[in-house]
């Protein structure tokens, strides 16, 4: 699969607009286009500024408008993406001085069809949609203790609305049917993007990631899209090896800024 890095890192900042959509509405203003949700007010993806462009206006002026744009739906921005070409210097300076992370988040494009795979016989793969009590619970892992149960709980709800999204499908491994792991396949036009790959702390190293790889890269290659992306979060190493394994490779990267946690 002959793919440019442009190709790539396009098709993974389209699909991540689509992914964020599914949770968010969506306004054009003079500078990028502005995600924003009610119903998700602590969510990063729902409540964004991407591809942003700042053309002659100061970065300082286009932030306290933002500001005053969130602020009045009674919400706050907590993400900024730059759009491609934007200069990172300039929003890597004004950011770290307002105390925001700057996170480098990897495009990933699929290079080579895998070898199709037994994959292990004790891993069964099911519809999270027919399985939403297993679903959920692969967001309360005790084996990750970074976040507390009401955390967790605002990232199920949300992860399970975007199953009202006929074009992603997300299914969940099972091990001696107890929630091991989960996946997304996300459909957007001719891009397939696989998102969300996790596995569960006690199941790791049994072949979970394997079998959910497995099962969503079979079904691309069934469907015939264009492109099958992914993308990861710079410092999120434990998923890399299993795309390593399953003829993915990096692409580009793109700089996004995270308001600090409150």
């Amino acid at each position: 699969m002959a793919n440019s890095e442009l190709a790539v890192v396009s098709a993974v900042r389209r699909a991540d607009q689509a992914f964020c959509g599914q949770v968010a509405q969506t306004d054009a203003l003079d500078w990028g286009v502005a995600f924003y949700s009610g119903v998700f007010p602590l969510s990063a993806d729902a409540n964004q500024f991407r591809e942003v462009q700042l053309g002659a206006a100061s970065i300082g002026d286009v932030f306290e408008s933002v500001e005053r744009y969130y602020s009045q739906r009674n919400l706050t921005c907590r993400r900024w993406v730059p759009a491609l070409g934007e200069s990172a210097e300039l929003f890597d300076a004004f950011f770290s001085a307002r105390g925001w992370v700057r996170r480098e988040r990897v495009a990933l494009g699929l290079v080579d069809w895998p070898a199709a795979g037994t994959g292990d016989k004790g891993v069964r793969i099911v519809p999270a949609r027919a399985m939403r009590k297993a679903f959920r619970a692969t967001f309360f892992d005790a084996g990750d203790p970074g976040w507390d149960d009401e955390t967790r709980g605002a990232f199920a709800d949300e992860a399970e609305e975007r199953l009202n999204d006929s074009n992603y499908d997300v299914f969940v491994a099972t091990v001696d049917d107890r929630p091991a792991g989960r996946v997304g396949y996300h459909e957007v036009g001719d891009i397939a993007a696989i998102r969300d790959l996790s596995i569960m702390a006690e199941f790791r190293g049994r072949g979970v990631g394997g079998a959910l790889m497995g099962h969503v890269i079979g079904l691309a290659k069934r469907l015939g899209p264009r492109i099958v992306v992914a993308s990861r979060q710079r410092e999120d190493t434990a998923v890399q090896h299993c795309f390593d394994k399953h003829g993915f490779r990096e692409f580009g990267v793109s700089a996004e800024y995270e308001r600090a946690a409150e």
